[in-house]
């Protein structure tokens, strides 16, 4: 979860919805693993870039839902926080 978390924000969702599944994964989890990492292994190059500005203004964003987990009906949400218009956190 470290890389997601700080460096590699794009691979945040599919960390967080497979880890859901640690304790029991079934096969069509292990084909998202295998697709994710393949996914690593071509960006490896891939890295957060930052522009020099007069502001540093952070922006964050944020999203939720209610019950939307199709296994156990848990509510999800999330957040982004951007400075010179890259990710931060």
């Amino acid at each position: 979860m470290y890389v997601q978390v700080s460096t590699r924000p794009d691979i945040t969702f599919v960390v967080e919805v497979l880890g859901r599944y640690l304790s029991n994964p079934g096969m069509q989890h292990w084909k998202v693993v295998k697709r994710a990492m393949y996914y690593l292994k071509r960006t490896k190059g891939y890295m957060l870039t930052y522009h020099k500005f007069d502001s540093l203004e952070i922006i964050r964003y944020s999203d939720s839902d209610f019950a939307g987990c199709q296994d156990s009906k848990h509510s999800t949400s999330g957040y982004i926080f951007m400075l010179a218009r890259g990710t931060i956190s």
